[in-house]
């Protein structure tokens, strides 16, 4: 019997090999797939964290700040014996001194002084307010004013570049030279989430609270 050979000739083998690796080049399998989704979702759950992580502590650092000075006032009004406040806007808040003018006693800027200083909220925080128990409306201060400018009018009134026609209506948290403070809770939340609370007691005793604290109180 003729046997017929086959005139094509067999590929070699290093070109299947070739072959062969070309195409399994060519894509990426399940298992491999699945790993760099789990590495993208790794990665931002690290940075949402990492946001989370920076918008608390500039809550706690300035809500920290506000409950500092706040003590260091209420030490400055025994220790000096006089009358002193904070009072507090919609973006800051700025401390007051009780000084006699010509015919009348009247509140005005602490000046000469940078640790009671006007201060400013970082943009994205909101402030709420409750004096006493009762919520009140906050109006916005100048944060472009690094000094205050105190000086006496013809009619003997103290007049700053920080004060408004409205001032007595201005929210003030009392701090007498007795040690006692007017009640008051002062709240800071981020517009992305965070919130913090500083409880000042009429016994001058002031604490912060974080949300979880608040959702268990």
């Amino acid at each position: 019997m003729l046997r017929v050979k086959s005139l094509s000739p067999s590929p070699p083998k290093s070109f299947l090999r070739s072959t062969r690796k070309r195409s399994a080049m060519g894509g990426f399998t399940l298992i491999e797939i699945l790993i760099v989704m789990l590495i993208i979702g790794i990665i931002m759950g690290l940075a949402v964290l990492s946001i989370n992580l920076n918008t608390s502590s500039i809550l706690e650092d300035e809500i920290g700040r506000v409950r500092s000075l706040t003590m260091m006032a209420g030490e400055e009004a025994i220790l000096q014996g006089e009358e002193m406040a904070v009072e507090m806007h919609s973006n800051g808040y700025q401390f007051l001194r009780l000084l006699q003018t010509a015919d009348a006693w009247q509140w005005a800027p602490v000046t000469g002084d940078k640790l009671f200083r006007p201060r400013c909220f970082p943009t994205g925080v909101e402030i709420n307010l409750e004096i006493e128990g009762e919520p009140v409306t906050l109006e916005k201060m100048p944060c472009d004013a690094s000094d205050v400018t105190l000086e006496i009018d013809e009619e003997g009134d103290v007049r700053d570049n920080l004060k408004e026609d409205n001032e007595d209506e201005i929210p003030k948290v009392f701090l007498l030279s007795s040690g006692e403070m007017t009640p008051f809770e002062l709240t800071l939340t981020w517009e992305e989430g965070g919130k913090y609370t500083l409880v000042g007691e009429m016994t001058g005793e002031l604490e912060i609270l974080a949300s979880e604290q608040q959702e268990e109180f």
